[in-house]
């Protein structure tokens, strides 16, 4: 398990922690900037890793006094060893250059992108690509139609080595569109898409996806809507940059909604998470599942305990297209706690886990991801103090995997029995004379389980003990 983020006082610095499965620490690294001096700061925005478990970590630190903040990119071995360090600096004066996301192909190539200063144009995207071993291949800027600000938030490539990014681009006359790119692995400009919304206003992107199995790609985030609100902002496109289809979301209170997170399945639906205004309360996550052909499929909402304001501000699939979602909800201390969501596939909620520190204050998760075997691992910060001025410290949570059952009947019918077995022995065997009965537990079941088919008529079922 790998965790970035920024740490210190006012300068920052780039921390990345990695733990075993079971929660050790196995080596933290530090990074305080290229130049010394004492007004530095350095954030980390973005962190991926290769098929070798090499981690790269992307964001800003000051250039040197007064002249801005530059790109930052660190690359370290499974082990922790760092192995090499990229910058960038952008052609503008006193230059903003803002690493936002790092993505990783199959090569083992980096891709950082970000918005970057422009000497005459305000900012533009900044697109990088580096070999596994540090070397610079490509460097591309891209300047909007409106010749103002333009700000990339996701980068992804695809198993041929296509580059895909997006943001929001200023359109010259209405605000920002979605602006998607794509680039071959060489970085030759291949498409450009662009969606204004039906309020043709601001559109702001949050997140991209690319399905692995169609290459499709998939952004969401919020634009506004003839109302004048904003709603959700779905889009697909194929690999080729044809878009296959858009759908909008707008929630019950007809307010505000925010997408902010967006993951897809094995099977290329797609989910996308965020909060949104509920009816008599406050914001309240939001979770949309589409299909791959764009249909919608199921939606879940979430108001909290104190029915107040709730963000999800990411999501993650596992394995069997469980679907999970976290962020943060006001708790019945009228604080934030972390608040995690796990849905099926179909969309059922499965659990909900709420983590309040001990100190009772505010806990902000941020991130989601899902191990291989099912076991989910929500980051964040959190209140480190429970008096006077105080500081956020990291805090990682795992939860197990969602444990499958599975009741199997064998009819033995010259023994006149039925067997009957289970694959988890964290399930209790429990039986009722009719569906609609009291279910019992049956002491003393364990699989494999004979029942006799002589006698009354039973129900059995597997509960979770």
């Amino acid at each position: 398990m790998l965790v970035t983020g920024y740490s210190g006082n006012d300068p920052y610095h780039f921390a990345t922690l990695s733990y075993s499965g079971t929660g050790v620490p196995l080596w933290t690294n530090l990074y305080e900037g290229t130049f010394g001096f004492s007004s530095s700061t350095s954030e980390p925005t973005g962190m991926a890793l290769d098929s070798s478990a090499n981690v790269f970590v992307t964001g800003f630190s000051s250039a040197s006094p007064f002249t801005g903040i530059d790109y930052v990119t660190l690359a370290y071995s499974g082990a922790g060893t760092p192995l090499w360090t990229n910058g960038y600096t952008g052609p503008g004066k006193a230059a903003q250059d803002v690493a936002t996301a790092i993505a990783v192909d199959n090569s083992g190539n980096v891709f950082v992108t970000g918005q970057s200063t422009n000497s005459s144009s305000g900012l533009d995207y900044a697109t990088i690509a580096y070999s596994g071993t540090g070397g610079p291949l490509w460097t591309n800027r891209y300047n909007g139609p409106g010749n103002g600000n333009d700000y990339a938030e996701a980068v992804a490539a695809d198993s041929s080595g296509n580059v895909f990014l997006t943001g929001y681009s200023a359109n010259g006359s209405s605000g920002y569109d979605y602006a998607t790119l794509a680039y071959s692995s060489a970085g030759a400009l291949v498409w450009t898409n662009y969606y204004n919304g039906t309020g043709n206003s601001t559109n702001h992107v949050r997140a991209m996806e690319v399905d692995t199995n169609s290459g499709n790609v998939f952004v969401t985030g919020y634009s506004t809507s003839s109302a004048g609100d904003y709603d959700y902002a779905t889009l697909a496109y194929s690999s080729a940059g044809v878009p296959l289809w858009t759908n909008r979301y707008n929630g019950p209170g007809n307010g505000g909604d925010y997408a902010e997170a967006l993951a897809t399945d094995g099977s290329g639906n797609v989910f996308a998470t965020g909060y949104s205004v509920g009816i008599g309360c406050s914001n309240d996550y939001a979770t949309v599942a589409y299909s791959s052909g764009g249909l919608p499929l199921w939606t879940n909402r979430y108001n909290g305990e104190a029915n107040g304001d709730d963000r999800a501000v990411a999501v993650a699939v596992d394995g069997n297209d469980n679907v999970f979602v976290t962020g943060y909800s006001i708790g019945s201390s009228g604080n934030y706690d972390y608040l995690t969501i796990a849905y099926s596939s179909a969309g059922v909620p499965l659990w909900t886990n709420r983590f309040n520190s001990p100190y009772n204050l505010d806990d902000y998760a941020k991130a989601i991801t899902v191990d291989s075997s099912g076991n989910v691992f929500v980051t964040g910060y959190s209140w480190a103090s429970g008096s006077g001025y105080g500081w956020y410290d990291y805090a990682t949570i795992k939860y197990s995997a969602i444990v499958q059952a599975y009741l199997g009947i064998q009819l033995i019918s010259d023994q006149n029995q039925v067997v009957l077995s289970w694959t988890n022995a964290a399930f209790n065997l429990q039986s009722a004379p009719f569906t609609s009965g009291t279910f019992t537990n049956i002491l003393g079941a364990t699989s494999p389980y004979p029942c006799p088919i002589t006698g009354s008529q039973q129900y059995f079922r597997l509960v979770a003990n």
